[in-house]
């Protein structure tokens, strides 16, 4: 079979003129008709007789001739208009709802697909508003779409599987045939075809079902081919059936069938063995007496008339109008048909057809003849009438089907009336059928209706005395008496419509009724469609009993529909780790989506609190649903604080709580289907278990495919959280060669980006404008930044997205009440935005009065007046409840389960009205029957208003809020309050968000904070209050309370946390401190005597003391022992648990450099600059054989993997193999023509390897010893070498900055790395083999893929070259020049913690798995050890991060600036230590930073070569004050401001305008290449001075910017120089160990200093002028009479060198700091000292002064990174004014400092915390020692 094309358009030739004139059925004169709406139009006339050729004479006459049919005098008005007419009528369906009703899913269904053709059509569907409005709703939830689909598939597979397919489940499945798509439809229709092929009885009903669904197929849903089929199924069905019933319904198939193919346009029908049966067939049906099987043959010949079997002008005729025809049918009814252009080509069909008439004429005048004789209508058509060819009344026909069907009624009207076979009795029967469906279908109304029977009467009048059209009137009879006994469905219509049409048909039939004509017997129902299902069986059926996919598709829409799309969401971004850097942060979604296509099991997503981690869950489900398909991956959104056991069985759990079968359950488990498992709040399901190893996930007969993203907060996170997290490595479920770091993933939310919050601040205004309609004023966008710009101190906060929603919801409010916006504070945000919540309900409450029920009216009446203040009482009081019976679980089920009973929840959350007005008008949310604040940090916030809410105001002016105390205002009258108070039941340490809640309520409330103080110290009587002491002091030490020289003896804080706490001088004697964590504290001069101390937690281990500095060291292949081997040449071995020493291995001559451990731990081997190698006992220290034989030193040492031989490599060029036991050579490698650098043995054995200066690599067997490959690429000596674990690959380093890959057993040549900038030292591969880390002295390591030689990534942040580097579990290790262990994630090469401590280069790092330790050794003769996991989750305080250089006050005093060689400067709060703005942009380190005399400015010099200004209180960057060629080593303001000076390594000095930054005068004269060292200004401002390398001074006017004097007399480099406070003198200090005076207005020399030993450092004068006081390499301070030169006294007290010292702003003492790491406070007049501050972990570097009302106070900053501020205070009264020294603040990394602490008696400390006690400085004998 084949579809034809439609030809072009026939031309217009003159043969039509003579058609005309044979056959005129169309008179060229025209009449006029009135139009609908009065006017006039030209219609053709009406022929007459209409149909029927004029009479031609054949030799017989007629007489008597029939009465004409006048149809056209039928009016066109009956009706009137064309009316939407919907199908199937019903309630569309529910969003998020469940479909019930076959009938409602169809109607709904129907809907959309019209709604889907708007636009898409000239005349869009008629649909109401209601329906508009549905489908519009429907096209925001595409999945509900989705599912109305779902379910009609289904519903077919249902009907499919049936084994007995009843007249209902036919009616039903029909139902929906006008809503499939193709696919669906082609699946039902061949279920029918199928039953009619293997099923000899076929039941009426299914034949009927089958008519209706070729009836209602969509253009193209039917194939040529498929129609072909399907006639041919029928047609050998109707000759199998002899019954009229069978035969009317399958013939009426037949004609659908046919009526498709003609849509179809299918042409070339086989005569032989399908157009010639079928017209046979068709034919014999003539001798029926069921005249409607005769009608329907007759149609369905006419049908077959229009799919000829070859290309007839008829056929041309029909394509010439296919565009008519292809348009007649539209099951959808949603395609317009042009009804004027449908009327033309019923005229055309009439002039095609005209050569065939002659034919038809003869036909017509016997059948005439034949109706004359008393035949009817159907007696002439069993003689042969209407069988021949095709006839009009067909295709017109077709149309009026369409017209009706589309609700074109009007045009129905005029088809009938003016269509030109309109009076053929064939065509008004087919047209009664359709008025005798309108009128007893109740869809189409009750006027309609009326109109149809209307219509059927006035069919019938027309038609009287015609006996051609008697068998039509009989037709008219039989749907009239048909309608009088209607029962009609009364879903669609009112039984008084019902009424109305059976009367009205039954007075019609009483007008109409004659004796001489009857109504046939009705034998099959009038409808052609099947009637509507009485029940949705087959829905109900797949609604009970769904199958996987639907089941999935429900849960798919409750994701769909629950997630709140016009919620604000901003793609989140995350690093990799969190201790990675915020530069490298990449979008989470992007993540995750690496994560689900990686072989990674687990992706932990880490974030504070509020950061986004639970909408980023949401959206990730939302996201995966909207991307499933059949069969894809299931995304599971688990909430795990509601999921009582997470550790067992946690899907089936949850795939129950979703109402999945146990049969779908096991489906799916069963199919391992994919499931990306979303778990969300992990912190708050109180049970730390490893999710995925507990509940078996990816293993066999477990849940297999399955991808868990989990999320937690990063601040509860534990020491060791990733072993919670981690795939456990012990059992990787027969997955041997996949890695635990490749199935771990970590993803850690960063805060807000700028470009971030605007955006959110964007789509927030949007909302708000959107909600508002324009009511009321909003805030823009602009105006929100601009009010964000008035608080800097909280911008940190507004980076977090609950937070920033929190800030814009109550930003306008604070506005306008006047607060100050730059002090405001997080719980803050959170009193407002609940208070305004709350008035906000008050306001809507209020306006619906009239609407409540008096019980709640009066329940209302009761809590209006305070009703902010009741609702903020029920959200406290329901925390407590939360917190005390519901496990702090932020979600509560309601209602209960039915074994609870009656429970607190009742008073909640049950139905009383006071309850009920609270609840709705709290910030709390319900979903899935369970309660839960909006947030957790809201239920955090609430159970902190228990302890202390303060006095609130709420909206309009209303009372304000009374201030709550949760203690009782007399604590000590009763005690026992305070424990059974939830401050004293629960354990608040644990809960950091509380914890900083109640530490803002401190600094809000004096009252609170006395409160707090109080529980303290009643905790030392009474033990009952040790849990609200802990609480206690925990939020005092956040809030920032120092505890400086506090009685706290007795106290009772176990568990409490002080860690970075201020405890100096405070008196802790016989406090519990059991399990307190004190990392960083200060606890200088603390008097700890007698307290409980076990598990204390530092946050770091005790050091090794050694006598000189560590080379090395190795841990015992059996981690029993630690090396360390020492640059004096001995070797100390430790036990690795105690750290006490075991022996040391001393005497062997020569220095060593190197030790190597052998595989068995017992032999331990010794390297020096000698010839020889010597090996010894690793337990006695015993020596053992030396190895002696090389002509030259050996520079590289290494056992054989089975410590069966020792290697050595030797300047000599040779590599030479041992006998350990014996210290026999056996074999000698030669062939190098340098000396060897390295020696690597490969780990199985086989090989080893060595690497040369030669630039080459030699491959060696190892056992055979022989030459395996020469491997040559290298360009400069190779330095390192390494095999991979599986000994399959070779990676080796060299100094031509390369790495290179080599085949490990043949030694081919692979992948060349590229990347570092200077020479490769250490190369490794990861202990999986799947990286290569590489180190060089470019300062960076970098991390390869192994196979493919591709960068991973570059590990940045060392400041000098690495020296060493370890692979340390999960970690890297590295170890630099610079001072520092860096820790980097191995996988990834993020940066993690820093450790600092060593004061030198770091030397070599190990790790010992076992004890979780990392071991550094360092040149400043330490050995220190590092917790690893303390190094993941150590906190870094807002400090700098390296060696502060610089500090100084701002004139008023209110402030310290600091510049650090972390290229920053920062300022602080001088009173608190609060950190203000940083001062970022130098791109190297700080030199010096010093305040404008006003205060205004901030300016800053840097090795990087430039000068930065400043704004002093906003810290925002001014001008850059660039023109200097090398490092700046001074800035100074000129005294009154105007002007800067600088001096430089370039040898110039500089001046600059401070208020520009445009360059002044250029001062040179310094000798060429020597830097300036020191530069000053005159008291006046009018000369500036200036010292180098050159041993000169210099002294310049600064207006003119000439030199006025050169002093010369140093005989060395210039230290410093500074002018007299009154101008007239110039002091220098010089490498000449001389201080020299200078006249400053001449020049002239004045006395010259001597008696310093070694190298001045500095001089300063008093602030009087009266002195000089200067500092020397020789670890004095030396004072002089400024005006006589004379020495008053020498200080001595610094261990080394002093390097930094400055008078008080009084002059009575100086300060003075060193090397030594301490501070020293002189008396001036004595030149005694007056104390000594040990409490620095680095040299000091800077001092300032200032005075005060308050007292005098001096800022440090030292190399440990950090800033202090001290208080000189006088003892007491009685003594002398001899100060000692109290710290006010500190800003430091973490800083432990325990200087001079007593812990005489201390109990239960550890032996390694008493150790590090120790070497921190504090002192006295513990009880005794515990064991660790």
């Amino acid at each position: 079979m084949k579809k034809s094309t439609p030809p072009s358009s026939p031309s217009n030739d003159t043969s039509e003129t003579k058609k005309k004139s044979r056959f005129s059925f169309f008179s060229s004169k025209k009449t006029t008709k009135p139009a609908k709406g009065g006017k006039e139009q030209a219609v053709a006339p009406i022929p007459s007789p209409p149909l029927s050729p004029p009479s031609v004479s054949k030799g017989k006459s007629t007489s008597s001739p029939s009465k004409i049919v006048q149809i056209s005098t039928i009016s066109q008005g009956i009706f009137p208009q064309n009316i939407p007419r919907v199908e199937y009528m019903s309630s569309m369906a529910k969003i998020g709802g469940r479909v019930e009703d076959t009938v409602q899913l169809v109607y709904s269904r129907d809907l959309l697909i019209k709604a889907s053709t708007i636009g898409a059509t000239p005349t869009p569907p008629m649909l109401s508003a209601a329906q508009l409005e549905w489908t519009q709703e429907m096209e925001g939830h595409p999945l509900e779409k989705e599912y109305l689909y779902q379910l009609t598939g289904q519903m077919i597979n249902k009907f499919i599987a049936h084994p007995s397919k009843d007249t209902e489940t036919i009616r039903e499945i029909v139902l929906l045939s006008p809503v499939l798509d193709k696919e669906q439809y082609r699946s039902l229709m061949n279920c029918f075809l199928l039953e009619f092929q293997h099923n000899s009885l076929i039941k009426v009903e299914l034949v009927r079902g089958m008519t209706q669904l070729i009836q209602s197929a969509s253009i193209g849903y039917l194939k040529a081919d498929d129609l072909v089929e399907i006639l041919r199924i029928i047609r050998t069905r109707q000759q199998d059936h002899k019954l009229d019933e069978y035969l009317f319904y399958l013939t009426l198939a037949v004609s659908k069938v046919l009526n498709a193919m003609v849509d179809d346009k299918v042409e070339g029908l086989d005569r032989v063995h399908e157009h010639e049966p079928l017209l046979k067939l068709l034919s014999g049906l003539r001798n029926k007496q069921d005249p409607f099987l005769k009608f329907q043959a007759l149609y369905a010949f006419q049908a077959l008339q229009w799919v000829p079997n070859d290309e007839t002008k008829l056929h041309c005729g029909l394509r010439h109008f296919a565009g008519v025809v292809s348009g007649v049918v539209k099951i959808s009814g949603v395609i317009q048909m042009d009804f004027q252009g449908f009327l033309g080509g019923l005229k055309d069909i009439q002039q095609e057809v005209s050569d065939i008439y002659d034919f038809v004429s003869s036909g017509w005048e016997d059948a005439k003849t034949l109706i004359e004789d008393g035949k009817g209508l159907f007696d002439s058509v069993k003689n042969g009438l209407g069988l021949g060819r095709s006839r009009p009344w067909y295709i017109t026909l077709r149309g009026a089907e369409r017209l009706a069907r589309t609700g074109h009624l009007a045009d129905l009207n005029e088809l009938i009336s003016t269509a030109p076979c309109r009076e053929d009795p064939l065509f008004l029967w087919g047209i009664c059928q359709i008025l005798g469906e309108i009128a007893i279908d109740p869809t189409w109304g009750k006027v309609t209706r009326s109109q149809a029977i209307q219509f059927l009467g006035e069919i019938y009048t027309s038609m009287e005395g015609s006996k051609t059209h008697q068998d039509v009137q009989r037709w008219v009879l039989t749907i009239l008496q048909t309608l009088t006994d209607l029962r009609g469905n009364l879903a669609f219509s009112s039984p008084g419509d019902e009424e109305a049409v059976r009367g009205q048909a039954r007075a019609l039939l009483q007008k109409l009724d004659s004796e001489r004509i009857t109504a046939f017997p009705l034998l099959y129902p009038l409808r052609s469609q099947e009637p509507l299902p009485k029940s949705s069986a087959l829905l109900k059926e797949v609604n009970d009993n769904p199958d996987l996919e639907l089941v999935l598709d429900r849960l798919r829409r409750q994701c769909w529909n629950s997630y709140n799309r016009d919620a604000i969401y901003i793609q989140a971004l995350a690093k990799s780790s969190l201790h990675a850097s915020e530069d490298k942060a990449i979008p989470l979604r992007e993540r995750a989506t690496d994560f689900i296509k990686s072989k990674a099991e687990v992706l932990l997503i880490l974030g504070d609190s509020g950061s986004g981690k639970s909408m980023f869950n949401k959206r990730l489900e939302y996201d995966l649903w909207n991307e499933y398909k059949a069969g894809g991956q299931i995304p599971l959104l688990i909430d795990l604080k509601i999921i009582e056991r997470p550790d067992k069985d946690l899907i089936q759990q949850h795939l129950q709580h979703l109402g999945f079968s146990p049969e779908h359950i096991q489906e799916l488990k069963l199919s391992q289907r994919p499931v990306i498992l979303i778990c969300d709040g992990y912190d708050e399901c109180n049970q730390w278990v490893n999710i995925h190893t507990e509940n078996h996930l990816n293993k066999k007969s477990h849940w297999m495919n399955v991808k868990l993203v989990i999320s937690c907060r990063s601040q509860l996170l534990k020491p060791n959280y990733r072993s919670y997290f981690e795939p456990r490595a012990a059992d990787r479920y027969n997955r041997a060669k996949t890695r635990t770091l490749e199935l771990f993933e970590e993803a850690v939310i960063v805060p807000f980006e700028k470009e971030q919050i605007k955006e959110y601040i964007d789509q927030y205004t949007k909302a708000q404008q959107t909600e508002s309609c324009g009511e009321q004023a909003v805030w823009t966008t602009d105006q929100y930044l601009e009010q964000l710009s008035k608080m800097p101190h909280l911008m940190d906060m507004v980076k977090n997205p609950f937070l920033l929603k929190l800030m814009l919801d109550t930003l306008p409010s604070i506005s306008v009440s006047g607060q100050d916006l730059s002090a405001i504070t997080r719980v803050q945000l959170y009193d407002e935005y609940v208070v305004q919540l709350l008035s906000l309900a008050l306001d809507r409450l209020f306006d619906q009065r009239s609407k409540m029920s008096q019980a709640k009216l009066d329940a209302f009446e009761m809590v209006e007046n305070r009703f902010v203040e009741s609702g903020i009482r029920f959200s406290r009081k329901l925390a407590d409840y939360i917190f005390k019976e519901h496990g702090r679980i932020n979600g509560v089920e309601y209602p209960p389960a039915e074994d609870e009973g009656e429970t607190w929840k009742d008073e909640f959350f049950g139905p009383k009205h006071e309850a009920t007005i609270l609840r709705e008008s709290s910030p709390l949310v319900y979903r899935k029957k369970v309660y839960q604040f909006q947030h957790r940090s809201i239920l955090e916030y609430f159970f902190s208003c228990l302890m202390f809410t303060p006095e609130l105001t709420p909206l309009h002016g209303a009372e304000s809020i009374r201030p709550y105390f949760g203690f009782a205002p007399s604590l000590s009258s009763d005690p026992s309050s305070i424990a059974s108070h939830p401050f004293g039941l629960h354990d608040l340490v644990s809960e950091p968000s509380i914890i900083g809640f109640l530490a803002e309520r401190v600094l809000q409330s004096t009252v609170f904070e006395a409160q707090l103080q109080d529980i303290i110290r009643l905790s030392k009587k009474d033990s009952r209050l040790s849990q609200a002491a802990s609480n206690a002091i925990t939020i005092l030490v956040q809030a920032g309370v120092r505890f400086d020289e506090a009685d706290l003896r007795g106290v009772q804080i176990p568990g409490a946390d002080l860690s970075n706490g201020r405890f100096d001088s405070a008196q802790l004697q016989g406090a519990n401190l059991t399990g307190v964590s004190l990392r960083g504290v200060w606890m200088r001069q603390a008097n700890l005597s007698d307290a409980k101390m076990s598990d204390v937690h530092f946050g770091e281990w005790p050091y090794l003391q050694e006598e000189t500095g560590t080379i090395c060291c190795a841990y015992s292949p059996d981690e029993k022992a630690c090396a360390v081997l020492l640059g004096n040449g001995i070797a100390n071995i430790y036990d690795s648990s105690t750290w006490e020493k075991i022996c040391t291995v001393q005497g062997y001559p020569g220095n060593i450099t190197d030790l190597v451990y052998s595989p068995n731990s017992h032999q331990i081997a010794l390297r020096s600059a000698e010839e020889s190698v010597g090996l010894w006992n690793a337990q006695t220290g015993e020596p053992g054989p030396t190895l002696q034989g090389h002509p030259r030193s050996v520079v590289f040492l290494m056992y054989s993997p089975s410590g069966h031989a020792v290697a050595t490599a030797s300047l000599d060029c040779t590599v030479r193999l041992w006998d350990p036991l014996t210290g026999n050579c056996f074999a000698t490698l030669s062939g190098h023509e340098a000396p060897v650098s390295s020696i690597v043995f490969s780990l199985d054995g086989q090989r080893i390897v060595t690497s040369s200066e030669d630039k080459t690599l030699r491959l060696w067997d190892a056992q055979t010893n022989e030459l395996v490959a020469v491997l040559s690429g290298h360009t400069d000596r190779v330095l390192c070498a390494a095999f991979s674990p599986d000994s399959q690959q070779l990676v080796s380093g060299s100094e031509d900055q390369t790495l290179r890959l080599w085949n490990g057993q043949t030694g081919a040549p692979g992948s060349v790395l590229k990347g570092h900038s200077s020479l490769v030292t250490l190369a490794m591969f990861s202990p999986d083999g799947q990286q290569i880390l590489s180190g060089s002295k470019d300062d960076t390591l970098r991390l390869w893929n192994a196979q493919t030689g591709t960068p991973v990534s570059v590990l940045t942040g060392h400041t000098d070259a690495v020296t060493c580097m370890a692979y340390c579990g999960e970690q890297i290790a590295s170890g630099s020049v610079d001072k520092t262990v860096r820790l980097w994630d191995a996988q990834t090469g993020a940066p993690g913690a820093v450790l600092n401590g060593h004061s030198r280069g770091i030397t070599r790092v190990v790790y010992s798995p076992v004890s979780q330790r990392i071991t550094s050794t360092s040149w400043d003769q330490t050995v220190r050890m590092w917790d690893v996991q303390h190094g993941v989750v150590h906190a870094v305080n807002s400090c700098h991060t390296a060696s502060v250089t610089s500090v100084i006050y701002s004139p008023d005093g209110q402030q310290v600036a600091s510049g650090s060689s972390d290229q920053t400067v920062r300022l602080w709060n001088a009173q608190t230590g609060a950190p203000g703005p940083v001062l970022s942009g130098h791109s190297a380190p700080i030199s010096n930073v010093v305040f404008s005399p006003d205060g205004e400015q901030v300016a800053s010099s840097s090795w990087d070569t430039t000068i930065r200004l400043w704004d002093a209180k906003s810290g925002t960057s001014g001008p850059v004050l660039s023109g200097h060629e090398g490092p700046v080593t001074s800035v100074v303001f000129s005294p009154v401001g105007h002007q800067l000076a600088s001096s430089s390594w370039d040898s110039t000095v500089r001046l600059w305008n401070s208020k520009t930054g445009e360059s002044g005068h250029v001062l040179s004269g310094h000798a060429p290449y020597t830097f300036i060292t020191c530069l000053a200004y005159s008291s006046n401002g009018q000369h500036v001075v200036s010292g180098g390398v050159d041993s000169t001074v210099r002294v310049w006017d600064t207006q003119s910017g000439t030199p006025e004097h050169v002093l010369s007399g140093h005989d060395s480099a210039i230290t410093s120089v500074v002018f007299s406070p009154n101008g007239q003198w110039i002091a220098s200090s010089s490498e000449d160990k001389t201080v020299r005076l200078w006249d400053a207005i001449t020049g002239v020399p004045g006395p010259v200093l001597t008696g310093h030993t070694d190298f001045v450092q500095r001089v300063v004068y008093s602030p009087d002028g009266t002195q000089l006081a200067s500092i020397s390499l020789d670890k004095t301070l030396r004072l002089w009479d400024a005006h006589t030169g004379e020495a008053s006294h020498v200080m001595n007290g610094h261990e080394s060198d002093p390097m930094i010292h400055a008078y008080s702003p009084d002059g009575l003492q100086i300060a003075s700091g060193g090397a030594d790491n301490t501070v020293r406070l002189w008396d001036v007049k004595s030149g005694q000292s007056l104390s000594v501050i040990e409490s620095f972990h680095g040299p000091v570097n800077a001092i300032a002064w200032k005075s005060s009302p308050n007292g005098t106070y001096f800022a440090t900053g030292s190399e440990d990174n950090s800033v202090c501020v001290w208080q000189a205070v006088k003892k007491n009264s009685q003594q002398e004014d001899h100060p000692h020294v109290r710290l006010r603040w500190s800003r430091a990394e973490n800083a432990l400092v325990l200087t001079n602490a007593s812990i005489e008696g201390v109990q239960g400390l550890s032996a390694s915390n008493l150790q590090l006690l120790r070497q921190r400085g504090a002192d006295g004998a513990p009880a005794e020692a515990g064991k660790e």
